[in-house]
């Protein structure tokens, strides 16, 4: 019978006792988890924080490769003349750096008294270069390049040149205008 009074003895003050010296155990323990919690929760962050970091070096690393890329798959032209008439120019386009195609190439070259055009579908890497003779253009203001309109802008047998084309996804490109010097008695194979 000893349990059974031991029982009796427990009142309602040692209830409510040992019921707040479980709670306070309990929060006591929540406190330190928390605490564990929130030390790791911030070091996982920071390390997110980091990660995210080299990630955005490293697209930025990959949008340098690619914008390199592009550039040395960029089709750079020019323009030599190497023959000059009345209304004509003979010359050729040079392919002179890239990998990619150049589509819709456009020559115009300006004298002191015309304007001259010349139209090439399409000039690669393996053609080095195209030939091209150049004819009169009566409509000055077709090709867009303000530098062509202008009538004293080409004095002597100067010559005023600039080529447009466009790249494999369409982007328009140019060369020029370059204005050549030619000197009296200058053979037209160095013009350019």
């Amino acid at each position: 019978m000893s349990g059974v009074a031991s029982l009796s003895a427990i009142t309602p003050e040692w209830v409510v006792a040992a019921a707040t010296a479980v709670l306070a155990f309990v929060a006591f323990v929540s406190i330190f988890a928390n605490l564990f919690l929130g030390v790791y929760t911030k070091r996982a962050a920071a390390a997110a924080v980091t990660q995210a970091g080299l990630e955005r070096e490293q697209l930025d690393l990959q949008k340098r490769q690619l914008d390199a890329a592009a550039a040395a798959a960029r089709p750079l032209l020019s323009v030599k003349a190497d023959g000059v008439g009345d209304r004509f120019v003979n010359g050729y386009v040079s392919y002179d750096h890239g990998s990619e195609p150049a589509y819709e190439v456009e020559v115009w070259i300006r004298t002191r008294a015309h304007l001259t055009h010349a139209s090439i579908d399409r000039i690669t890497l393996m053609d080095r270069s195209l030939d091209f003779m150049a004819t009169e253009e009566l409509d000055f203001s077709r090709p867009g390049i303000p530098e062509l309109a202008v009538m004293d802008a080409v004095q002597g047998a100067d010559l005023l040149m600039v080529a447009t084309w466009k790249r494999g996804d369409g982007t328009p490109d140019r060369w020029g205008p370059r204005l050549v010097k030619v000197k009296p008695g200058q053979m037209p194979s160095l013009i350019g």
